[in-house]
């Protein structure tokens, strides 16, 4: 599908590319719409979903998931080892090895192992994330800096103005410190407020 074909070199997508701010507001509209593909289809949105999400009609959604499959074969192999593991075992390991019972079998279950498994990681990374981050750099320096809140898979902090380039990459270098590949990326703005940031 087009949306994922841009013809960009795969480096310049990396966020430490000189091109990818270029890319990303170049390509915002199709950024967006590769976003609404990967989260709908990882959590499970069918051809109706993905319709309703982007606003194409039925057959469209339905080119639009093979497309998607297409590029991502590993990935509907993934789905398809979830679902036929949660059907035989009525439950699904997450990456750190806790589990999710199901009572019952059926398309809602399914969908909800395989977001389990997403979601569940991304949730414990943030709460180690929080861990690290308040021993090796919040504690002892409260007057510095404060952790204020998460906000989905986000850190927000209040940092004093004259130590925001002390703890940035400090807190990025934390962030990013999984044995996962690919490797996790961690982005951050900085502004006056929440809503401000750039």
């Amino acid at each position: 599908y087009s949306v994922f074909n841009l013809g960009i070199p795969k480096k310049e997508l990396k966020s430490n590319h000189p091109k990818y701010k270029e890319h990303k507001k170049k390509f915002h509209s199709e950024r967006q719409a590769g976003k609404i593909m990967g989260f709908g289809i990882i959590y499970g949105a069918g051809e109706q979903g993905i319709s309703n999400l982007t606003g194409k009609s039925i057959n469209e959604s339905k080119d639009m998931i093979k497309g998607y499959f297409k590029l991502y074969p590993d990935l509907s192999k993934k789905i398809q080892s979830v679902h036929d593991f949660i059907k035989k075992n009525k439950f699904i390991v997450g990456h750190y090895g806790n589990k999710r019972r199901f009572k019952s079998i059926d398309n809602y279950a399914l969908r909800q192992g395989f977001n389990y498994i997403v979601q569940n990681c991304a949730a414990l990374i943030l709460k180690i994330s929080i861990v690290k981050v308040w021993n090796k750099v919040l504690k002892g320096n409260e007057n510095d800096i404060k952790l204020l809140a998460t906000v989905h898979d986000e850190l927000v902090f209040e940092i004093r103005g004259d130590k925001v380039e002390e703890y940035i990459p400090k807190i990025k270098a934390i962030m990013e410190d999984f044995k996962f590949n690919p490797k996790l990326i961690v982005e951050y703005s900085i502004g006056d407020n929440y809503n401000c940031k750039s």
